[in-house]
This record gives structure tokens, C-alpha cells and sequence, in this order.
């Protein structure tokens, strides 16, 4: 089975049509969905060997806090979950820790993008290479609650904000924060922030 989900049709249907050109999917499953909250049921059926593909706000969605139980279900079966999404390299290791199989800019051809999801579907891992400058690779070592700590911060939340906002203890928020500081080797909120914003 596969589960497209998207929020623009002409993407989907594209996609769906470019497919069934190929005899391999002639006889596939193609689940079609505009957002996270019509394709839960489906995605909740998807096993070992399926492969899910999603658009940057389905994913936002997906790992957010009221969706956490459907997105550990996903992460216990072995299927492939693909992104299809315009992204810095600081994020990849964000995806990397989450699980994600592969990136694919949303400007590629259907073509690629159903070659993007033989890959998927082969059980392959695109290699999710970081590279650039020496702010990007700082970046690039902080963890998805990091990224997501000092996306926060880059919104004007301090600190008990943030830990309401996650979920967490304000002792949490303080100790992912040192953490940004040292890893992105600076000791001012401006700073970081600064950096993460650049990074956009």
C-alpha cells in the first residue's frame, strides 16, 4: 500500500496518474489524502513494506503532541516514510532521528518523485548528507526538541512558555537550551536565535 498525502490535488492526482502508468503499481493500493486528519484511519493500517509519503505540513502534524500515538505507531512497523519538502540541511538530522527514509524537493518531476518512492518501497535509505558552513553543521547536531526548543525561542516564548507549549518541565527547557548554547558554541539567546533565523 501506499498513502500520499498532500495538500495540493494537482500533486496527488499527478502522482496517482504517473503511477498506475508504471505496470509495478498497475495492481498497488494508492491511498490519495489532502491532510493528515483524513488519511489517520489509512495510516494506521500501513504495515512492514508499505510506503507513506508526506508534505512538510502533514509531518508537522504528524509529530505534533495531540498526534503522538498514532506517530509511535508508525515509528514500530517498518514502513518507509518519505518527505516531500523544500528543507535546510540543518534539519536532516532531525528527519534522520525521526526515522525519515528520504527527502525530496517538491520541485522534482513526477518522475523522479515515483523513482523517489520505488526507492522507498525498495527498502533503500537516501543518504541524508550534511553539508556547508560551519554554522549550518552546528545546527545540524541539535536534536528535533531542540530544533524545536529554539523555534520557540525564535518566536519570543521563554522558557515556562516552552515548557507548557511541549509538554515539558521548565528544568527541561533550561537543559535543552544550555545544550543549543554549547553545540552552537554561543551564550545568548540572541545569538542562537540569529543563527536559526539566518538559517531559514
Amino acid at each position: 500500500m501506499i498513502v500520499i498525502i498532500h495538500e495540493i490535488p494537482l500533486m496527488r492526482f499527478g502522482l496517482l496518474f504517473a503511477m498506475k502508468k508504471e505496470s509495478r503499481y498497475a495492481e498497488c493500493d494508492i491511498f490519495l489524502s489532502p491532510d493528515l486528519a483524513s488519511a489517520e484511519e489509512m495510516l494506521a493500517r500501513t504495515g512492514a513494506g508499505d510506503v507513506v509519503l508526506l508534505d512538510a505540513p502533514a509531518w508537522l502534524a504528524l509529530t505534533a503532541l495531540e498526534n503522538r500515538a498514532l506517530f509511535q505507531r508508525m515509528q514500530t512497523c517498518e514502513r518507509a516514510v518519505g518527505i516531500i519538502a523544500s528543507i535546510k540541511q540543518f534539519h536532516l538530522n532531525a528527519f534522520r532521528t525521526q526515522g525519515i527514509a528520504g527527502i525530496i524537493d517538491p520541485e522534482s518531476t513526477l518522475e523522479d518523485i515515483v523513482k523517489f518512492i520505488d526507492m522507498l518501497g525498495s527498502g533503500a535509505t537516501q543518504s541524508l548528507a550534511l553539508q556547508g558552513a560551519d554554522e549550518t553543521r552546528q545546527l545540524s547536531q541539535l536534536t528535533t526538541r531542540q530544533v524545536e526548543v529554539l523555534d520557540l525561542m525564535s518566536k519570543g516564548l521563554r522558557t515556562l512558555q516552552i515548557a507548557a507549549r511541549l509538554g515539558i518541565s521548565n528544568g527541561t527547557v533550561k537543559s535543552h537550551i544550555t545544550n543549543i548554547f554549547r553545540k552552537l558554541e554561543c551564550t545568548h539567546r540572541t545569538t542562537a536565535i540569529k543563527m536559526y533565523m539566518q538559517s531559514l
